[in-house]
């Protein structure tokens, strides 16, 4: 177990254990034992040695044991090779004990020239590499008839049980994991995605794959420890060139290009890396932030209809064209409209989540959570604080959006404000203190669009009128009317500004709802902020330490209509001496 759920019954944990350990993932195990000779390798012999003499030249003076912790060869083989480098005269040992083990080792001028000249055509220094057909066959056959998979409902609790609510998501991944099936998910920032994902990995079976493979006469590095996590080490195989490994989570974002799904050539280690969907084989594969990649995300996810169809993918080893398995689900998240599909992609990832913001009280457990996990004490004014953040306006909460995300981020900024202040333990005034230090809660409280943020949607056109002869009891009603962004009175004169409607259907309201004027004047277009009334940081900063923090007061909601700025990019005047002419001209 990985330490994630120690405090589970044991009866779940044990049936995880023979889970990850069916029979058929044991079998593959046992059929990689420990290699007895230079031929169960399955290599060359002299790639065998020109390896072993690369890291003596690299490493040296190196104990034997050293050369096996790189190599992963077995002692008795690395001893038969070692001799044979020491009978050329390209290697010798230069003290240490009797064992092969404790025996240091260092190449000789000659060795070293050798390995100098090796070195520069093939620079790969690391654990043998299995070869080609041997991989093709292990990983294939492990691939052959994996799904539907069959998962105990003790592995689907082992899986979620750090997940909080968001029952349908789990149950759908549970679907997908058991189909094998690729799927959409959906929601806004903070909401889970992508740690309820990588949980979702924890309902596959685990797979065995090789570290590295040889394959025209370069190293296809396969194992990524930032992305594989291996099984304890008594289920490892004999053969330590292969391991045994969690179903992998891997996830990739807006940083994701069409060059990265290639693979790459690592001329410093001297090994051909796979792309990420190859890493993802036998696990989950996230594309997050679809639609928010340089390269046309069209694109990409053209790229990854063969491997997702077929579970193989074509890397390129030098010139030569190598088929690898990538048996993943894929998984395609994204905060845009479900148009970023076409209908190829969507029939690839049939499936669907969609996460939003958790309930209140969901939220707050997290929160409590979270501070538990990190051994903070707390009062219970310190939650129901934090639950005050989050209940809406009209309930005398601030009104606040709650993620899971917020959870973790105001339970460490209370931390750290509670060491600050020398307090051992986080109260209701600590919390507060650290809700109005988050700049996404504080911009929310703002009234800013979030959704705009970091887009090219940020500004709107917005028309201006003048509307004349407007009595005071109607400037009120004007405000209320559709599509008004604000009203500035200036005497009988209004000054409008119009977002999202015409100066036709404006006028056209202003005689439904019998508000009376002498005339109209279109004052011209401008381009306006779509965010908040304080955009800056000067105007956020200014108002933040207006307000004042009181510990267990609710903090009343702002009210009125924003201020937005404008910026006049175009300007045209144009007098209406008749309002029924201006209608015409509109064609109204």
């Amino acid at each position: 177990m990985n330490g994630l759920a120690e405090d589970l019954p044991p009866e779940i944990l044990k049936a995880v254990e023979e889970y990850y350990n069916r029979p058929e993932i044991v079998e593959v195990v046992e059929s990689l034992a420990k290699p007895k000779s230079i031929e169960d390798l399955g290599l060359p012999e002299e790639y065998i040695e020109n390896l072993v003499l690369k890291v003596i030249a690299d490493r040296g003076p190196v104990e034997g044991r050293e050369i096996y912790e790189v190599t992963r060869i077995p002692i008795p083989i690395l001893e038969e090779i070692v001799d044979e480098l020491q009978d050329r005269k390209l290697v010798g040992h230069t003290g240490g004990g009797p064992m092969f083990q404790n025996t240091t080792f260092d190449v000789t001028p000659k060795g070293r020239e050798l390995a100098a000249n090796i070195m520069s055509e093939d620079p790969y220094i690391g654990v043998c590499p299995v070869p080609y057909d041997m991989y093709q066959e292990v990983v294939g056959d492990q691939v052959e008839g994996r799904y539907p998979i069959e998962i105990p409902e003790e592995v689907y609790e082992y899986a979620f049980h750090d997940v909080i609510g968001a029952e349908e998501a789990k149950r759908t991944y549970y679907l997908a994991a058991t189909s094998g099936r690729g799927l959409v998910v959906f929601g806004p920032p903070g909401t889970g995605k992508t740690f309820t994902l990588s949980r979702m990995a924890k309902l596959l079976p685990p797979i065995v794959i090789p570290k590295a493979v040889y394959v025209a006469g370069s190293v296809l590095q396969l194992y990524d420890p930032d992305f594989h996590e291996p099984r304890p080490r008594r289920e490892q195989p004999g053969d330590e060139r292969w391991v045994k490994i969690h179903a992998p989570f891997v996830f990739t974002g807006a940083e994701l290009t069409l060059d990265d799904l290639q693979g790459r050539y690592d001329a410093e280690k001297g090994v051909y890396e796979v792309p990420p969907h190859v890493k993802a084989h036998g696990g989950v594969f996230l594309v997050d932030d679809v639609g928010r990649q340089r390269d046309s995300h069209i694109a990409i996810l053209n790229r990854l209809i063969v491997p997702m169809e077929n579970k193989k993918d074509i890397v390129h080893v030098g010139g030569t064209a190598v088929e690898v398995f990538c048996d993943f689900i894929a998984a395609f998240s994204t905060n845009l409209p479900i148009t970023v599909f076409d209908e190829a992609h969507l029939r690839r990832a049939p499936l669907f989540v969609h996460l939003s913001h958790p309930p209140l009280e969901e939220a707050v457990n997290l929160f409590r959570k979270r501070l538990d996990e990190m051994g903070e004490e707390y009062t219970e004014d310190a939650l129901e604080t934090y639950r005050r953040a989050f209940t809406p306006e009209e309930e005398g909460g601030w009104g606040l959006k709650p993620t899971f995300a917020y959870a973790r981020d105001i339970a460490q900024l209370a931390q750290a404000i509670r060491i600050q202040e020398g307090k051992d333990v986080i109260d209701g005034e600590i919390v507060e203190k650290a809700l109005r230090k988050h700049i996404v809660l504080t911009l929310q409280r703002k009234g800013a669009d979030l959704d705009k943020f970091g887009t090219e949607e940020t500004e709107v056109p917005v028309t201006t009128i003048v509307v004349k002869g407007v009595t005071e009891e109607d400037v009120n009603e004007i405000e209320k009317i559709p599509g008004v962004r604000t009203v500035s009175p200036m005497g009988t004169d209004v000054y409008v500004d119009l977002e999202g409607t015409t100066p036709t259907r404006f006028i056209s309201l202003l005689r439904e709802w019998g508000i009376e004027f002498t005339d109209v004047e279109v004052v011209g277009t401008f381009r306006a902020s779509v965010l908040a009334e304080a955009t800056t940081m000067e105007e956020l900063m200014e108002g933040a330490e207006e307000e004042e923090t009181t510990e267990g007061v609710g903090v009343e909601p702002e009210t009125g209509k924003e201020e937005r700025e404008t910026e006049i990019i175009e300007e045209e005047t144009e007098d209406i001496e008749d309002v029924d002419d201006l209608l015409k001209d509109l064609e109204l």
